[in-house]
C-alpha cells in the first residue's frame, strides 16, 4: 500500500511539473519580445519577409511598442519598401520614439525615395488631413 502511495505522490509531481513547464513556454510564445527578438534574428540573417511576420506578430501584442516599429520599419527598408518603411517610422515617432537614427533614417528615406514610394502624396494627403 506504502509502494502505491508513494508511485502517487511521485506521478503527481511529475504532472505538476509537465504543467509548469507548458504554462511558462505557452506564455513565452505569446510574448511579444519573443516575436520580436525572433524577428530581429530573421532580419540579422536578411530574411526579410519571415522578419515582418515575426513583428506584425509582436506588434499585435504590444501595439506600444515603438522600438518594434522602428525595427520593421529597418527590414521594410531593405526590401525597398519605402512607403510602409516611412509609415513604420512615422508611427513609432507618433509613439514616442525620439531615436535620432530612426529620424535621421526617416527623413533619409523620404528625401531619397519619395518620388519613387510616393510619398510626397501621402504627405500632401496627411497635412490636408485627408485619409490614405
Amino acid at each position: 500500500m506504502n509502494l502505491n502511495l508513494k508511485n502517487m505522490k511521485n506521478l503527481f509531481t511529475l504532472l505538476f511539473c509537465l504543467q509548469i513547464s507548458a504554462l511558462a513556454l505557452a506564455q513565452q510564445s505569446d510574448s511579444a519580445a519573443y516575436y520580436q527578438q525572433k524577428g530581429l534574428r530573421r532580419k540579422q540573417a536578411r530574411r526579410f519577409r519571415e522578419a515582418e511576420k515575426h513583428f506584425e506578430k509582436a506588434y499585435s501584442l504590444a501595439p506600444s511598442n515603438s522600438d518594434l516599429l522602428v525595427e520593421w520599419g529597418f527590414a521594410l527598408l531593405e526590401q525597398r519598401r519605402y512607403r510602409e518603411a516611412l509609415d513604420k517610422f512615422a508611427r513609432a515617432e507618433q509613439a514616442g520614439n525620439k531615436r535620432p537614427e530612426v529620424i535621421e533614417k526617416s527623413r533619409h528615406t523620404f528625401f531619397e525615395h519619395a518620388p519613387m514610394a510616393g510619398c510626397h502624396q501621402i504627405l500632401a494627403k496627411d497635412a490636408a488631413g485627408q485619409d490614405r
